[in-house]
């Protein structure tokens, strides 16, 4: 494929798949981009659509209109037809389409519950690719390019090639593929009678195709059929490659798939800026603030969060927050132990979330006065987390874009960062740059390597001049749409030559 930058002569039709799109859905980061993407694609005057599951909690939301269109997209699943009804959601720009099967979707979550997965999740992701697929035959809309999302939509450049390249007006849509994790591969458990099921020739049960280690790989057919692949930043394009300085496998098993592949580009995720904005965030209450009243208004939220989990209440000892999956591997929480003791004094940290029972049985033994923990999922105290706090603490072992980091940065909340992935991308260490540099980052990933770039952090907290400057250059920082929509585009037009 040819990787220069194409020529913009006319408008593309986009359909976006994703199986989870903000602000319908939401589990992880995926429903981030697959809501700021195409609203980026559309104010450049492309038609851009998004089509994604009717969830039951999408169904019962009642901030946005849901209109039935028509009830078209008929999917043949082992020996009978599965129906799907298309809706609309009002007044929305771009257009979005929600697919609706009640046996597959009418559920209390996305994926699973309480940590489980739902087993029949590679049916109703096979069910919802397929729906997508039909769609466009049905109603007679047909893309340039589908832009398909980690392996729920992953089958859809297969079942594109396989069953529509004699569909006369669908042999011509290009498909890319993003990865947003390479360690979601799909479950594990799925043998040739999934490929019966499905309708697929047996003969893609190979290692050069969909089998991996016996079972069937959905991230691979992804991988495989799509016209054009691409991951969430440039850093961890390289790392799932093996270009990383140790010998952490972040290919999971596949690493000679992404050395094999013609192109993988790391396109780094933007952020919605009207989303993450501290002078309207309603979670902030009265504390709202931007660059002039960020110190006023920080100190204040300061106050509440350290009584809200229990701290002592002293503005002299920075406060750093973090939030996330609490577990000992992709997000690095099992360095913590080790080196909360020898922050007493010195600074207080906050950590929400939940994960693996065993680390937050450890974690809880932890909580005094220099560390508070609370093992919830809470949207609204995360907020609050990004905008109280002085530092904000990311220790992953890995992290193929990441957001937090940029969100805390808008709320002058300082990244303390490992160097991985699009931490790597967006994260410039203070003193590597004193003029640009926006946070602290360590390369090894050690309790050790952490607390020495924590406690750099806790010297130049001290010094409030510099502190406030770190503080201001953070807020004013950008990652945006426009520079990563910019690169999707040069990548859809590429492919529709």
């Amino acid at each position: 494929m040819n990787t220069t930058p194409a020529i913009r002569n006319r408008p593309l039709k986009l359909l976006i798949a994703a199986s989870e799109v903000v602000p319908f859905s939401k589990s992880g980061g995926l429903a981030d981009v697959a809501g700021a993407l195409p609203k980026y694609l559309a104010t450049q005057g492309h038609d851009c659509r998004v089509l994604t599951p009717r969830y039951l909690s999408v169904k019962e939301n009642r901030s946005f209109s849901q209109t039935h269109i028509r009830r078209t997209v008929d999917v043949q699943i082992r020996d009978e037809i599965k129906w799907g009804s298309l809706w609309k959601v009002e007044e929305s720009d771009p257009q979005v389409l929600l697919v609706d099967q009640p046996q597959y979707f009418d559920r209390p979550e996305l994926y699973g519950e309480k940590g489980i997965d739902y087993p029949d999740n590679p049916m109703r992701f096979a069910f919802f690719s397929r729906a997508v697929l039909e769609t466009i035959r049905k109603t007679g809309w047909v893309p340039d390019i589908i832009h398909c999302q980690d392996w729920q939509t992953a089958l859809i450049p297969l079942f594109l090639k396989e069953f529509y390249s004699e569909v006369p007006e669908m042999k011509n849509i290009k498909t890319v593929f993003t990865f947003h994790n390479a360690n979601f591969q799909g479950p594990k458990n799925l043998g040739l009678s999934f490929l019966d099921t499905l309708g697929l020739r047996r003969e893609l049960y190979t290692p050069d195709a969909l089998e991996y280690y016996k079972t069937v790989n959905l991230l691979k057919a992804g991988l495989i059929f799509a016209d054009a692949v691409n991951t969430v930043s440039p850093t961890y394009a390289n790392e799932v490659r093996g270009g990383a300085n140790d010998s952490y496998d972040y290919g999971v098993g596949l690493t000679g798939l992404y050395q094999a592949l013609p192109i993988l580009l790391g396109i780094l995720n933007g952020l919605d800026y009207e989303v993450w904005n501290p002078e309207t965030d309603e979670a902030l209450g009265n504390n709202k603030y931007g660059t002039s009243n960020a110190k006023e208004a920080k100190a204040k939220l300061k106050e509440e969060l350290q009584a809200e989990f229990g701290l002592p209440n002293d503005p002299k000892l920075p406060l750093i927050g973090t939030v996330g999956r609490i577990d000992q591997g992709q997000k690095g929480y099992g360095l913590l132990p080790d080196i909360i003791p020898g922050l007493a004094n010195k600074a207080q940290i906050v950590l929400l979330g939940t994960g693996d029972p065993q680390l937050e049985q450890e974690l809880s033994k932890l909580s005094g006065e220099t560390f508070g923990l609370r093992l919830a999922f809470d949207s609204n105290l995360a907020q609050k987390i990004y905008a109280a706090c002085d530092m904000f603490l990311m220790p992953s072992r890995y992290e193929p874009c990441g957001l937090t980091q940029m969100i805390a940065l808008r709320y002058g909340t300082i990244p303390i960062v490992r160097i991985t992935g699009g931490l790597a991308d967006t994260i410039i260490d203070i003193s590597r740059d004193l003029e640009s540099g926006n946070g602290f980052e360590f390369e090894e990933y050690s309790s050790a390597a952490m607390a020495e770039a924590i406690h750099r952090a806790i010297e130049v907290f001290n010094s409030e001049e510099v502190w406030s400057a770190l503080q201001m250059r953070g807020m004013q920082t950008r990652f945006l749409w426009d520079d990563s929509g910019k690169e999707y585009e040069d990548l859809f037009y590429g492919l529709s030559k």
